[in-house]
């Protein structure tokens, strides 16, 4: 099921560096590697940047990595005022299913606006 609901992320994020652009267009073509490898090494630069947490953490969902998933996806679902918390709460819900845990997926999914969120928990709900 995952497979089904996980999608890549088309956001452009001007302003940044060279390297940080690099390592969002690794992740939008399905580079995941390069993308975490790329980003981590400018996570001291841009130690707050909800942006690089999403896509760190949406890289290692894409490898299906949930434990590093977790890590960074919270931090931005957790943000307010992050225009990705939405985004980032379908994630950890979509990191919660594939960990099989339902309950905190569906909690993630019920806080998220994402498109899919709400056919996603319809079929968890006829489960």
């Amino acid at each position: 099921m995952f497979s089904q609901f996980f999608e890549i992320d088309d956001v452009f994020v001007p302003g940044y560096t060279p390297q940080f652009e690099r390592a969002i267009t690794e992740y939008q073509a399905g580079n995941y590697e390069q993308a975490i490898r790329l980003g981590r090494s400018i996570l001291e630069q841009y130690p707050t940047s909800d942006t690089l947490k999403y896509f760190l953490g949406s890289s290692h969902l894409a490898q299906r990595d949930i434990k590093a998933s977790l890590y960074y996806l919270r931090d931005v679902a957790a943000d307010d005022s992050s225009p990705l918390q939405s985004n980032a709460s379908y994630g950890l819900g979509l990191a919660y299913l594939l960990e099989g845990n339902a309950s905190l997926a569906i909690y993630n999914l019920e806080r998220s606006s994402h498109p899919r969120s709400s056919e996603l928990l319809r079929i968890l709900s006829a489960e």
